[in-house]
């Protein structure tokens, strides 16, 4: 699982303030070799250091390795995790699952406009699907000659 990690600490609980030597070991704690021991695969890493801020991007599939991952963080201030995906991921699969938009139709009987699956109300009424009033109309509805 992809997920985002936002961790947020306050100035006062600043790993800094203890001196290199304990930001050092704060820092260690978050490499990539103790993620990938416990299982981890870290994709990204981003700090705001202005808001005492961290990002990071990983991947796993084990809740007790990231708890574990985590704990430094959950020591000196709030982590909140997102399961995430990529956006082009997200869009393409969502392309695949959209079905195509239904035809719209008017009805020259009913004088109302209806989709496909209404079609039932409408037998043996005159009706014109979009594409065909375009045609019919092109003044009216923007077509060729123009949306006069």
């Amino acid at each position: 699982m992809l997920l985002l990690i936002s961790h947020k600490h306050t100035v006062e609980k600043c790993p800094g303030n203890e001196g290199k030597e304990a930001m050092d070991k704060h820092y260690r704690s978050l490499q990539t070799d103790v993620a990938s021991r416990l299982g981890i695969k870290i994709i990204a890493m981003y700090t705001a250091p202005i808001q005492h801020s961290r990002f990071i991007v990983l991947q796993t599939d084990s809740f007790e390795a990231l708890r574990d991952y985590l704990e430094p963080l959950y020591l000196i201030g709030t982590v909140d995790i997102f399961p995430v995906s990529s956006f082009s991921e997200r869009v393409h699969n969502l392309e695949e699952g959209v079905e195509p938009a239904p035809t719209d139709y008017y009805c020259m009987t009913c004088r109302v406009n209806f989709f496909e699956n209404e079609m039932e109300a409408h037998k043996g009424h005159k009706y014109y699907n979009q594409k065909q009033m375009e045609e019919i109309w092109p003044h009216e509805l923007g077509g060729e000659a123009g949306g006069g």
